[in-house]
């Protein structure tokens, strides 16, 4: 899929927090965007990965939040969903997901400038992800920094999983089958070195 069809998607959807994930954190300027790249291979093979990013990951208690407020045809609970994204987002910026359901709430809310970063942050981390191969083959996946963030692409790419399997070689690659709304199935290749360095520090 082409960046140009992601900027698409992620056009469908300041800094409160000053905790993240239980530790006092400086807030970030997200007007500051950086070197995407950089940045999610900075966090992606940190230690401190699987606490940051992944530990308690509030991605459905979000999900659930704009939901109730979908279903009652309300807005009563995304000032709340912004103040969760934006104190994960602190510990965690190279959550793409949770960067795209902050600036979905900004958006029902009338906050343009503020959606405006944070779709600015989407786009630049799926471009970054997009940029590392182009999902066909397993010598060309798409290489990313965790299994969840493979999903992410899945959601932005606007597919849902229906098969995974691991496919071995020189290099250890998810094959990931999906199918969009009009039921067409795809398969996609990732490639999370990342995770499966942090799998072999655990055996």
């Amino acid at each position: 899929m082409s960046p140009a069809k992601i900027l698409i998607l992620t056009a469908l959807v300041s800094t409160l927090a000053t905790e993240a994930h239980g530790q006092s954190v400086a807030s970030r300027n997200w007007e500051d965007y950086p070197d995407f790249s950089a940045l999610r291979e900075e966090i992606g093979w940190s230690e401190d990965f699987s606490a940051l990013c992944e530990n308690d990951r509030p991605l459905k208690t979000m999900r659930d939040l704009i939901r109730q407020d979908d279903a009652l045809g309300r807005q009563d609970n995304l000032d709340e969903t912004i103040d969760i994204g934006l104190d994960w987002l602190n510990g965690c910026p190279i959550d793409v997901r949770v960067h795209f359901y902050t600036a979905l709430s900004y958006i029902r809310l009338g906050q343009e400038a503020e959606a405006e970063v944070h779709k600015q942050w989407v786009n630049g981390l799926m471009e970054s992800i997009i940029a590392s191969g182009d999902g066909k083959t397993p010598e060309t996946a798409y290489v990313t920094v965790s299994v969840n963030e493979e999903y992410d692409v899945l959601f932005l790419f606007g597919l849902e999983p229906t098969g995974q399997a691991l496919i071995p070689g020189e290099v250890l690659v998810d094959e990931l089958t999906a199918t969009n709304e009009q039921g067409e199935e795809f398969i996609i290749y990732f490639n999370p070195a990342a995770h499966f360095a942090r799998l072999e520090t655990i055996f």
